[in-house]
């Protein structure tokens, strides 16, 4: 009887490590190919779009601690136009899923450089690369489904830095240079929840400089705060006012505070 113990239970553990062993060399098979899969993923739909290539240099996923990173996304257009995307890190609160909440403690993206262009049909266009308009959706897309519970969503930091877009359109162009923006405190759910947004950048190589203070899920929402305009250059605007002032020579410097409430 005691042999008869010993060897079912000898064949329990042996079944038991040879199971551990499949279910543990499974996770890391897993683990090693999601990354590659989300890479295959971004590229393929980026091409679907009308991209000539896309290419990403490194994908780095902790689905334990909820992080992700993407490092230099390069999107090539059937004009041979680069589209740079340097760095993206998100690190999302894992416990907060069982809340039925999408937190993230941090969202970083730095290093961005495009070009987006407007013909005169309204058409936009990113370095080449046509972005669907939402004139262009169909009735099927529109669904009768009835209320839906909305999303509960929070950002404790959005940082955005060192993005570089060039806007066109036919008369007028303008280069803008985001040196950062940066979000806090974002909450869906409280209403009383106060967001601060910071925002520096240059349009033309004038800085501008604004400091807000957000309520946007209060029943009455409410944006305060102040903003600064340096030295921008009236005349490459002259395509929006030439037909009220004529020609005008200057630059605007401004000071100024708002608060503003929505009902």
């Amino acid at each position: 009887m005691t042999s008869l113990k010993k060897t079912l239970i000898q064949n329990w553990q042996k079944r038991w490590l040879r199971r551990s062993a499949i279910s543990l060399s499974l996770v890391a098979i897993i683990l090693t190919v999601t990354p590659f899969i989300i890479q295959y993923s971004i590229t393929n739909l980026i091409v679907k779009q009308g991209a000539k290539k896309a290419e990403i240099n490194d994908i780095n996923l902790n689905l334990f601690e909820g992080t992700f990173e993407l490092k230099d996304l390069v999107i090539t257009t059937q004009t041979d136009e680069q589209i740079l995307f340097s760095y993206l890190y998100a690190d999302i609160n894992m416990l907060d899923l069982f809340s039925s909440k999408i937190v993230a403690d941090k969202i970083e993206v730095n290093g961005i450089k495009t070009h987006i262009h407007r013909d005169d049909q309204g058409a936009i266009t990113l370095n080449g690369l046509l972005l669907p308009s939402a004139a262009n959706e169909t009735e099927e897309t529109k669904t009768d489904s009835g209320p839906v519970e909305p999303i509960k969503f929070g950002v404790n930091l959005l940082s955005l830095k060192n993005i570089d877009v060039v806007y066109s359109e036919p008369d007028f162009s303008q280069h803008k240079n985001i040196e950062s923006i940066e979000l806090n405190n974002l909450k869906s759910w409280d209403q009383d929840a106060s967001s601060q947004l910071k925002l520096s950048m240059q349009v033309n190589k004038a800085p501008i400089a604004i400091n807000v203070d957000l309520k946007l899920f209060h029943q009455k929402k409410q944006i305060k705060g102040d903003f600064s305009i340096s030295t921008l250059d009236l005349s490459k605007y002259e395509k929006f006012y030439r037909s009220h002032l004529g020609h005008l020579n200057g630059h605007l410097s401004l000071q100024s505070s708002f608060d503003i409430s929505l009902e």
